[in-house]
C-alpha cells in the first residue's frame, strides 16, 4: 500500500533518533542539602505518527480497508513509534458528507474517499482497535475549522446546484461535517455592524493594486482585463474604459502573509497601479492579465 510505504519512507531517519537514550544533564550540587534533591531527568521520548486520515483516502487510488490501516500500525510498530495521533472526521455519526460525483480538482478521489468511509464505517474505531492490537496509544485530534471546509463550489456553478451544501460567500460548501450540516445556526458568523450602509450595493469605482514594495513590474494599462459576474460563475469580460495611474506611495499599515511574516512595513515605499472612472455594478469583479507565463 502507497500509504504505508510513505509512512516508512517519512519515518525510517527518525528511528536512529529514537533509538539514541537522550542524554541527562548533569550538575554538581551547589551545597551539602543538595545532595539528597531528586534529580531532574529528561521526559523520556516517544516517536509520534500524524495521520490527517481524509488525505490518504482521497489520494490513495484505492478503498482503504481494516486490513491496510491494521498493517500501518504494524508497520508503525516496526519502526518504533509509540503514539498515533489520528485526525477526527465525523467519525461515529456518518463521517462527513463529501462531493462524491466531484473529481475535476486537483485530488479527484472522492469516490474513494466515499467507499473507503463506507468499508471501515467508523475509522477513527478502526484505528484505535489497530493501534492497540500492535501496543501503540491511539489519541483523536479534532480540527474545529474543518468541520466545514473550504471546498467551495462558485455560486450558480452546476455543482454548487447538485452537491453544494451550505451557503457561503462566493458560493456553497460541499464537504461537511453531518452535525454542521443539520444545525447551521450554530456556524461562526461575519459580523455586519461595522459595515457602512448599503455596503452590498455599492458601485465600484476605482480599484487600486498593491504590490509588497516599489519594485517595477511590467504590467500596463493593455495587460489587464476586467470581468464580472452576478454569482461567481460564468465571468464576462467588461467592455468598459478606465484610467490608469502607476504611482509609489508610502504603505499605510504593515502587510504579513498567512504565517504572520511580514511583508510590508508600515511607511515602506510600496507601487500602486490604480484603475479609476470605472463604474461597475456587478455583485462579484475578477482582474486578469493576458501574460502566458507566472
Amino acid at each position: 500500500m502507497k500509504l504505508t510505504l510513505l509512512t516508512a519512507l517519512l519515518l525510517a531517519p527518525l528511528v536512529a533518533f529514537a533509538q539514541a537514550e537522550p542524554e541527562v544533564a548533569k550538575r554538581a550540587p551547589e551545597s551539602a542539602s543538595a545532595a539528597g534533591s531528586t534529580k531532574q531527568r529528561t521526559p523520556p521520548f516517544k516517536l509520534e505518527a500524524l495521520v490527517d486520515f481524509p488525505d490518504d483516502a482521497l489520494l490513495a487510488g484505492t478503498t482503504i480497508t481494516p486490513r491496510h490501516v491494521d498493517s500501518m500500525m504494524r508497520c508503525l510498530k516496526e519502526l518504533r513509534v509509540q503514539r498515533v495521533s489520528w485526525a477526527y472526521y465525523g467519525d461515529g455519526h456518518g463521517g462527513m458528507i463529501c462531493p462524491t460525483e466531484f473529481a475535476a480538482d486537483y485530488q479527484g478521489g472522492w469516490k474513494h474517499y466515499d467507499a473507503t468511509r463506507r468499508s471501515l464505517g467508523n475509522p477513527l474505531k478502526v484505528a484505535v482497535e489497530a493501534g492497540h492490537r500492535h501496543g501503540l496509544e491511539v489519541y483523536a485530534y479534532f480540527k474545529p475549522y474543518e468541520t466545514g471546509a473550504g471546498l467551495l463550489f462558485p455560486e450558480g456553478s452546476p455543482e454548487a446546484k447538485t452537491m453544494g451544501l451550505l451557503p457561503h460567500v462566493g458560493g456553497r460548501l460541499g464537504w461537511l461535517d453531518p452535525f454542521v450540516k443539520n444545525h447551521p445556526e450554530l456556524r461562526i458568523k461575519r459580523r455586519t455592524d461595522d459595515l457602512p450602509a448599503g455596503i452590498d450595493q455599492a458601485v465600484v469605482t476605482s480599484i487600486r493594486l498593491i504590490k509588497k514594495d516599489d519594485s517595477p513590474t511590467r504590467i500596463t494599462k493593455e495587460h489587464l482585463q476586467l470581468w464580472t459576474s452576478e454569482t461567481n460563475w460564468q465571468y464576462q469580460q467588461a467592455k468598459v474604459d478606465f484610467t490608469f495611474a502607476d504611482t509609489v506611495e508610502k504603505a499605510p499599515r504593515e502587510v504579513c502573509d498567512n504565517r504572520g511574516n511580514v511583508l510590508t512595513r508600515a511607511g515602506q515605499p510600496v507601487r500602486v497601479l490604480t484603475l479609476s472612472g470605472l463604474n461597475l455594478t456587478s455583485r462579484q469583479v475578477l482582474i486578469t492579465t493576458d501574460f502566458a507565463d507566472d
